[in-house]
């Protein structure tokens, strides 16, 4: 029974990882319940778990364990937290554009503070690749500020902006659950709103339009079909499209979900607490960078593939 109430607070199992599955999930349907049980309103639920991860982050500006496994426990918990605020928002039927705006925001945040922090402590430092045995009579300096920008924004935000529009992609050709939004739209929003009478959400939509034109430009192809199928179908978008679709791009998603959170954290988690911090540099700049540009490639592929056969009327 109790299973079964969490599967109802999912968009759909087929874009859950396993550890969101088996422990974030369960962990986030009790809090969400708990939230639910007092109205408390799901964005609320974000502010919060966006303070704690922030905290969580800047714990490891110190480098001792202590503070260290208090960095990770708080991350963990925000991590909960931020799985609490859609499923209540699913639960309590309290879902926004405002919503989605900050659950979005709240994974930024939590990084922020841990790039930071981490850079804030090794720039004094010297450099040491341990474990391997390399030290060198050279401080991190501007190169540890180079290497976290690197990672952070020219690495890290391409590649989970991705996986997340991959997600709400497939989710919209499963069963129309997916967040397909026009960064036209958003655009129209931006020059509807005034900052003398809605200040926060005008910037609010202004940071959405970068972030939906940027998942746009890295998805051309999928846009073309997109735009096709919309044109052609509406929302009446044949059944065997639908499945054709999911079929092709389903496999995609497991690689999509490993560009995102959990993957991710359990590497930056491993090398604060051993304090290898270059190994979460490497991983992120090299390792998910291969990955983020074959999954990207597939996918388009296979949008293409699709979009030929669409084209042709085979629908």
């Amino acid at each position: 029974m109790m299973g079964k109430k969490i599967n109802s607070t999912y968009k759909s199992k087929d874009t859950e990882e396993f550890i969101d599955i088996w422990f974030t999930r369960p962990c986030g349907y009790v809090m969400a319940s708990f939230f639910n049980a007092l109205n408390v309103h799901p964005n609320v639920v974000t502010i919060i778990s966006m303070v704690i991860g922030a905290f969580g982050g800047f714990c490891f500006y110190f480098g001792c364990m202590k503070w260290t496994l208090v960095g990770v426990g708080s991350m963990i918990f925000a991590n909960i937290l931020d799985s609490a605020d859609g499923q209540l928002a699913r639960m309590s039927g309290k879902t926004s554009q405002w919503g989605r705006i900050l659950d979005g925001f709240a994974g930024d945040v939590w990084f922020f503070a841990m790039y930071l922090a981490i850079v804030l402590r090794l720039t004094p430092q010297n450099i040491s690749l341990a474990p391997l045995p390399a030290e060198f009579d050279m401080r991190w300096g501007i190169w540890i500020w180079i290497a976290f920008f690197i990672s952070g924004v020219l690495c890290h935000k391409p590649q989970v902006e991705l996986s997340d529009y991959h997600r709400n992609v497939y989710l919209w050709f499963q069963n129309n659950k997916g967040e397909i939004t026009d960064s036209i739209a958003v655009d129209n929003q931006v020059k509807e709103t005034t900052f003398r009478k809605r200040f926060l959400w005008k910037w609010a939509c202004i940071f959405y339009r970068s972030y939906t034109r940027r998942q746009e430009k890295q998805t051309p192809q999928f846009q073309k079909l997109f735009a096709l199928v919309k044109e052609r179908y509406a929302s009446n978008i044949p059944q065997q499209l639908r499945d054709d679709f999911c079929t092709a791009t389903k496999p995609i998603l497991f690689w999509d979900n490993v560009l995102t959170f959990n993957t991710r954290i359990i590497v930056m988690y491993v090398s604060v607490i051993l304090g290898v911090e270059w190994i979460y540099l490497f991983f992120e700049i090299v390792v998910m960078s291969i990955m983020w540009y074959i999954v990207r490639s597939v996918h388009e592929h296979r949008c293409k593939l699709i979009y030929d056969k669409l084209n042709k009327g085979n629908y």
